[in-house]
């Protein structure tokens, strides 16, 4: 009896121990289901998150839709009320060209009216060439008005008095310089048709000097309104300076003249200045006049 006790006592212990061998070989599976449930668990809820993520997306993005969609109304209605103001604005300026244009009518008119006013202040009141003189009476017409208008004394003398004297403010006139002022064009030669009277101007050459060449200066002249031209010869000459072989030139000085480098003689100053400061013919009619001998002088020139 006591065998059987124990061989069952053992057998207990068998089957004890082989369960709980099978509990430890079925809880690692059981935890490792365990952590995928917690996986899986996871990554719904990871996925609930993004599903809620782009339903905000797509609800700010149909918001922001909304507000495009308005914003873009309210600027065709801006562009509209644009196009109205600038359509007004066109009728203004159209109104005020019409104005300018008759302005500028009116303003000619009157500049016109004070430019005859002032021609005919000048006629009235400006200066004349002509002079009058006032002859006395003769012997036997004493009676005249005319004689008898200075023969009486002055009674009293004259005196002036200046009331509201006013200081008259100066003015003064600034003229802009060309900063670039265009090039000297040249001097023109005198015509060939024109009468050469040579002038020679000799100088004392020593011996050995060798003439290489003359310099000829043209000055226009005129006698009587007879135009020709005095052709001014100079000879040039080389000679040896010094025992080292340097050559040296020789040439006479230019004859005297009022203006240097001037194309134009004495006798035609002199006729220029008595023309128009003697008996104040303008520089126009003179230039015209040299026309007639086809010599174009320019008026900036005379």
């Amino acid at each position: 009896m006591k065998r059987s006790s124990s061989h069952k006592a053992t057998d207990c212990q068998l089957q004890l121990s082989a369960a709980l061998q099978m509990i430890a070989m079925l809880k690692q599976p059981v935890m490792s289901l365990q952590q995928a449930n917690q996986n899986l668990l996871e990554s719904h809820i990871q996925k609930d998150i993004i599903i809620t993520d782009r339903d905000q997306t797509i609800t700010t993005l149909l918001t922001k839709q909304k507000l495009d969609a308005q914003t873009i109304v309210s600027l065709e209605e801006k562009n509209q009320q644009h196009i109205l103001l600038i359509g007004k604005l066109y009728n203004v300026v159209s109104e005020q060209l019409n104005r300018l244009q008759k302005n500028k009518g009116d303003l000619f008119d009157y500049k016109m009216l004070r430019y005859q006013w002032m021609q005919l202040r000048k006629m009235i009141y400006g200066r004349r060439s002509e002079k009058r003189f006032i002859t006395a009476a003769p012997a036997e017409n004493k009676d005249s008005v005319q004689g008898r208008l200075f023969d009486e004394p002055a009674d009293h003398e004259g005196s002036v008095q200046l009331k509201d004297a006013k200081k008259i403010k100066g003015r003064m006139v600034v003229v802009a310089k060309n900063a670039d002022p265009l090039p000297h064009p040249g001097r023109h030669a005198l015509p060939d048709h024109l009468m050469r009277c040579v002038i020679r101007v000799d100088q004392d050459v020593p011996a050995g000097a060798v003439k290489v060449g003359t310099e000829r200066t043209e000055r226009l002249a005129v006698q009587m309104m007879k135009l020709y031209v005095n052709v001014e010869e100079r000879d040039i000459y080389i000679i040896k300076a010094d025992e080292r072989g340097k050559y040296k030139q020789l040439i006479a000085p230019p004859a005297s003249h009022p203006i240097p480098k001037s194309k134009a003689d004495i006798t035609l100053l002199v006729m220029l200045l008595i023309e128009k400061f003697i008996y104040h013919m303008p520089l126009y009619r003179i230039q015209q006049r040299f026309k007639q001998y086809s010599i174009d002088l320019k008026y900036n020139t005379l």
